[in-house]
């Protein structure tokens, strides 16, 4: 028998801490989303956090400035092209929060423009040939290759071809 701590006396000190102890949820934030995207097509923003979540704020890098409270998952269309930083920040009970950020890119829609040939009908080699784009679209790049190993990147070129044949000119 201790004189100090009877049995009993330990044993409610050791209940009353024990009961005490209260341990902070983990809370971790997550979501998923498609990383690279086309200017006006829908991506989809999945909340994937996990623990004792109260609330979860969706931040959008520079050029969007939204905030979203409280949703498990959102969608948004992005209207021109760059590199956009999407951030979620997560909190839950006991003062628990968590940040994760994905880097989106969102590029040009990729489209065919229209061009021309000019002649469009057979012609003798030493003859120059037109190709030009009808309608040229702001900051996209366009590339010839004219099947000889001559190429270009411009939107309206004159190339001649030295010998007889036919040679499968590549637009892209």
């Amino acid at each position: 028998m201790n004189l100090f701590f009877p049995k009993k006396v330990f044993l409610f000190f050791l209940f009353v801490f024990i009961t005490c102890i209260k341990l902070n949820a983990q809370c971790t934030a997550s979501f998923t989303a498609d990383t690279v995207v086309c200017v006006g097509e829908k991506d989809s923003f999945i909340n994937n956090s996990s623990g004792a979540i109260d609330s979860s704020i969706w931040i959008w890098s520079a050029g969007v400035q939204s905030v979203t409270i409280g949703t498990r998952g959102i969608s948004h269309v992005f209207a021109s092209a760059g590199t956009y930083n999407v951030m979620l920040i997560v909190r839950g009970d006991s003062s628990c929060y968590d940040t994760f950020s994905l880097r989106i890119t969102v590029r040009i829609n990729p489209t065919a423009p229209a061009f021309t040939i000019s002649p469009s009908s057979s012609v003798c080699a030493g003859t120059p040939i037109s190709f030009a784009v009808t309608s040229p679209v702001s900051g996209q790049t366009y590339s010839w290759r004219f099947g000889d190993g001559a190429s270009s990147s411009a939107t309206s070129i004159s190339h001649t071809y030295a010998g007889y044949g036919s040679s499968a000119v590549t637009y892209f």
